[in-house]
């Protein structure tokens, strides 16, 4: 089974999260970690199909922890769930992040991201190139005439 792992520092939110995505249970295992730290070694460990993190968190930033998952866990699908990521971050977000979504985010809206993330990891036909892609940052694209 697919497992799914959301990190915010807020209990509320992730109690949230967790209500929203009970019907989504029959197709990803979700965990929910409070803390960045912890999730980022959750992540290491479990190699989750999809992360899904908060932004503004204190210690380790959300895009801090896409960079570590981009790195450690190169084919998990990563995902920031922010209600202001920031002009200062753009640049950063685009270098780490597969999808940015506003917060709040109804439950129609995450669930069907979710699924079409889980279903493109599926249907990857070279899971090598798939790991090396997914290293990729925006500092690594070259365009030439």
């Amino acid at each position: 089974m697919s497992c799914i792992l959301f990190i915010d520092d807020q209990p509320n939110v992730l109690r949230g999260l967790e209500r929203m995505l009970r019907a989504f249970r029959h197709q990803a295992d979700c965990l929910f970690v409070r803390d960045p730290e912890e999730a980022i070694a959750v992540a290491r460990k479990v190699q989750p199909d999809i992360v899904v993190t908060d932004m503004r968190m204190p210690g380790v930033d959300g895009l801090d922890v896409l960079d570590d998952v981009r790195l450690h866990c190169p084919s998990s699908a990563r995902v920031l769930l922010s209600g202001d990521i920031g002009l200062d971050n753009l640049g950063r977000t685009a270098g780490v992040a597969h999808q940015c979504l506003n917060k709040p985010c109804s439950s129609d809206e995450l669930t069907a991201k979710l699924s079409t993330l889980l279903r493109l990891r599926q249907r990857v036909i070279y899971p090598r190139l798939d790991r090396k892609s997914t290293r990729l940052n925006s500092s690594h694209i070259t365009i030439s005439y």
